[in-house]
């Protein structure tokens, strides 16, 4: 099951339990292994760079891992790492912009974001 809208609105944290829950999966699908996809959904700042290009079509996990690693992105610098005065523009970006961390950021944090904001997909950590 992939979700394909995760986002900072889409992640709940319940303070009782201490855990991060996802909500709203209208457009999560169910996919199998070696399973491509040719449409785009989500919301364009959190949006993998290969769904925005479907072409051949791409594989769906990885597109997840992408998003959660934007929340984490702004959730700790309070900004999202590509962005765009219109969804092209984003979607432009997070094609062709390097990633820059903020200073804050501890050396660990930015390998992880490298890691997990690579625009090749297949180099991606998997969930």
């Amino acid at each position: 099951m992939i979700h394909r809208d995760i986002k900072l609105d889409n992640v709940l944290y319940d303070s009782e339990h201490y855990e991060v829950k996802l909500s709203d999966f209208t457009v999560s699908r169910q996919v199998t292994d070696g399973m491509k996809l040719f449409d785009c959904e989500g919301t364009p700042s959190f949006t993998a760079p290969e769904c925005t290009v479907v072409e051949g079509g791409y594989e769906p996990k990885p597109t997840d891992v992408w998003s959660l690693g934007v929340c984490l992105y702004t959730y700790v610098a309070g900004i999202v790492p590509f962005y765009g005065d219109c969804e092209l523009q984003i979607q432009i970006n997070t094609r062709q912009q390097e990633l820059r961390c903020p200073e804050t950021f501890s050396p660990m944090l930015c390998d992880l974001m490298h890691k997990m904001l690579d625009k090749d997909p297949t180099r991606r950590p998997t969930a």
